[in-house]
């Protein structure tokens, strides 16, 4: 169960990134596409 948890806030993150790189929320962080890319990532290997 503590593992689903885990994985489930990943998730989230990964779902919140998305909302900031689609609506330009932050449009002066140059790392936010390489931080949803990485937690795309991490969510691919489960």
């Amino acid at each position: 169960m503590g593992r689903v948890l885990h994985e489930l806030s990943y998730l989230e993150n990964w779902r919140a990134l998305s909302l900031r790189i689609r609506c330009a929320l932050e449009p002066d962080e140059p790392r936010l596409i390489e931080h949803y890319l990485a937690e795309g990532r991490y969510l691919a290997r489960f």
